[in-house]
């Protein structure tokens, strides 16, 4: 029977994409207040509307980088599996062969896929005789 460190030794690469965006996001965010930081600092500017300004910053950056966890991706290499169909055991990734869970969202889209065509006809309003 495996032991928790190697069941950890089989997630961890797996979430490396993950951990990498979670980085950039806060190295975006450091970045933020240091520059404004100087600004108040060196530039004597306002101190609430460069706060102002930097929070904006910060949320605009956060939501550039996490866009891409709206569709479906690949938690391995980064990849966009919208496209690619989902399997019983979930999306598989074509680049490096991980497997995704479908989310409630992905579900949602394959059920939508598959229902039938609403039927517009109408013989509903037209009984025949």
């Amino acid at each position: 029977m495996p032991n928790h460190h190697d069941i950890l030794d089989l997630i961890r690469p797996r979430l490396e994409w993950i951990r990498r965006a979670r980085y950039r996001a806060l190295a975006f965010v450091a970045a933020i207040c240091i520059a404004a930081t100087a600004i108040v600092a060196f530039a004597g500017a306002p101190l609430w509307p460069v706060i102002g300004a930097a929070f904006v910053t910060a949320a605009v950056s956060i939501s550039k980088l996490t866009t891409r966890l709206i569709r479906p991706t690949c938690m391995d290499c980064g990849r966009d599996l919208s496209g690619e169909p989902i399997g019983m055991a979930g999306i598989a990734c074509p680049d490096c062969g991980s497997v995704q869970m479908p989310s409630l969202v992905d579900l949602a889209r394959l059920d939508r896929d598959r229902s039938p065509p609403a039927d517009d006809s109408d013989e509903h309003d037209h009984p025949s005789a």
